[in-house]
């Protein structure tokens, strides 16, 4: 029984060992391509930086457009992807178009990946990066008390996690928070509930597909029903019904608006998960980046953004 035991161990870890050399190739793929395809993405100053960590250091690339302030408002960014996949370079085309209309700088971070970094690993590198920018607001030209935390999909999940921690110590330290198409819920169960009303189904299989990866026993908490009282003000950008993640944005956006915290909402109906990562494919992806960009300037009151402002939709407008 023992030795079938064992040989039954071995084929798991070399399936387990098969998959993560495939999605290796997966992640090579899109760092190689996917940041480089948006060919008209501005051309920024940019400088490689390391972020200390008890659990190593992180890779993290810092975004300056020219005639920013210094010190000014900045954001830390951390990319989607699932918790699986995408780095700083698949997310390089976004994070330049977002400094630019943004008018602030970027500090992007490349977290540990699953499945080699078992969930909560993710979180706890997200919360370190915010730590650390924090305290070195003054060597990156950031202005402390304007720090923004934001991230498409599964990074809106290290988002708001990250400032609900943060603020819950000392309030004020995450000034406002960006969320693109935000993954806030990885429990199948919400995730079921909702196929029938929101056509969910893709969306259902991508985040089983995630759990696996995360190696995730019970799911975590959901971050689109917690507690809403560390939260800053809030930007949430969602896409239409082929975003699987527009039904929990809305939803905490209209929980913000309800417990009369500040929060924009912003409604893309014609695109899809994933869109300002599409930057090369779809020009009103393009004019989405723009919009979220001068939004986001809008949380932190900065001049440095340019002049022209997007259109802002609240929550319930049309």
């Amino acid at each position: 029984m023992a030795m079938r035991s064992k040989a039954a161990q071995r084929v798991i870890e070399q399936a387990d060992a098969l998959q993560i050399r495939g999605l290796r190739g997966v992640r090579a793929a899109l760092s190689t391509t996917r940041g480089r395809l948006d060919v008209g993405a501005p051309k920024l100053e940019t400088r490689e930086l390391g972020i200390p960590t008890p659990a190593g250091p992180l890779r993290a690339r810092l975004y300056q457009p020219d005639a920013t302030p210094t010190p000014g408002p900045g954001l830390v960014f951390f990319h989607g992807g699932g918790f699986v996949i995408c780095d700083i370079d698949s997310h390089d085309a976004l994070c330049r178009r977002l400094a630019q209309a943004a008018g602030m700088r970027i500090v992007s971070v490349d977290y540990r990946l699953a499945p080699e970094a078992p969930f909560p690993a993710q979180l706890e590198d997200g919360e370190a990066a915010v730590r650390w920018a924090v305290a070195e607001a003054a060597s990156l030209g950031i202005d402390p008390a304007r720090l923004l935390v934001g991230g498409d999909s599964s990074g809106g999940y290290i988002t708001v996690w990250a400032s609900s921690k943060l603020n819950a110590e000392r309030p004020g330290t995450v000034a406002g928070q960006v969320l693109i198409y935000p993954l806030l819920d990885l429990d199948d169960d919400a995730w079921a509930a909702s196929l029938a009303t929101h056509s969910r189904i893709v969306g259902r299989v991508a985040v089983g597909f995630i759990r696996h990866q995360l190696r995730l026993g019970a799911a975590p908490p959901s971050l689109a029903a917690g507690d809403l009282g560390p939260l800053p003000p809030t930007l949430i950008a969602v896409g239409g019904h082929l975003d699987p993640c527009r039904p929990e944005g809305l939803l905490l956006a209209t929980r913000l608006a309800g417990a009369g915290k500040p929060v924009t909402l912003l409604t893309y109906p014609r695109l899809p998960h994933g869109f300002a990562s599409l930057t090369h494919l779809y020009p009103a992806g393009r004019r989405a980046v723009a919009e979220i960009g001068r939004a986001a300037a809008e949380l932190v009151g900065n001049e440095a953004s340019p002049t022209a402002k997007g259109r802002v939709i609240g929550v319930g407008q049309k």
